[in-house]
Parts: C-alpha cells; structure tokens; sequence
C-alpha cells in the first residue's frame, strides 16, 4: 500500500501504522530516521529493473483482451516494468500510453504474438538463479552409477 499511495515509508509504533512523505524522497527520509527501539522505519527504496530481462517485440499484441492489470496514462517505461515484475506478469502490452499485463508465461506470449500496428508487446523473461538443491540432486544421480569395468582395471583386496 505504501508503495501505491506513493509514500516515501513508514513507521511501525505501538502496533499502528503511520505513513511517511517526504519531497525528498526515501533517501532523506533515511538519513532523518531516529533510532529507537520502540518503532520500526521501513523505507520504500526504489526498484531496480534489469533492462536485459525485458524483450521488446514491435507493433505486436498477445492474448488481446487477457488484462489481468492495467496501468493507464504511464509516466514511464519504467513504471511498466516495476508492476509487470511486482506484480510477476508474463509481459505487458502497451498502447496510447496505456499499459495492459498479461498473466500469461513468458514463451506463451511470445508465441501468441500477433502483428498490431498501434501497440508494443514487452515480455518478462525473468532471470532466476537455478536452485541449488535441484543442481545438487542432478549431481548426486550421474554419481550413483558405477563406472564401466575396463579389462586395465584391477581389484585390490586386503
């Protein structure tokens, strides 16, 4: 919400919840914070958007009329991008300064894109770190296997 209504932050005290503005934005609401133990600051700091994750796809449309959210009269490209990753959309399709998000996987959309003269298609191919466990578990399966028995192998017995 704090985010939505545009506030810089806010503080947590005495279990209400007290909105925060500054004209300056998060970074000198940070630098004006008091320490106390009594309440908590959260500061809403800016999201940092990879453009690499983004694919522009010209004059395209995908999945018309599919809106899961909208954002309309954008200020920014920017803005876009923050709610198709907040809010974990495939893409979004942006038209007339508007912009319509597609709930829809990153490759579905692509692969529904249709040619459309007056909108752009952006798709979301977020870069997600491969979990580990997986990668470990697929480690673990090719070491079970025995390797072949060459007639150069020897056994030892003690």
């Amino acid at each position: 919400m704090c985010r939505q209504k545009g506030y810089s932050g806010f503080v947590l005290w005495r279990g209400n919840c007290y909105f925060r503005s500054s004209t300056k934005g998060w970074d000198d609401l940070r630098r004006s914070r008091v320490r106390s133990a009594e309440h908590t600051l959260y500061i809403n700091v800016p999201l940092v958007v990879n453009q690499s994750e983004f694919e522009l796809i010209p004059m395209s449309e995908s999945c018309e009329g599919q809106d899961a959210d909208s954002l309309l009269n954008f200020e920014s490209l920017y803005h876009c991008q923050v709610k198709c990753i907040e809010g974990n959309y495939g893409g979004f399709v942006t038209w007339n300064g508007h912009a319509y998000f597609r709930k829809m996987h990153p490759q579905a959309l692509v692969k529904a894109a249709v040619p459309k003269n007056t909108t752009d298609l952006w798709v979301w191919h977020c870069h997600r770190p491969e979990d580990q466990s997986k990668s470990r578990r697929k480690l673990r399966r090719h070491r079970t296997s025995p390797p072949p028995i060459t007639a150069d192998d020897t056994t030892v017995t003690t």
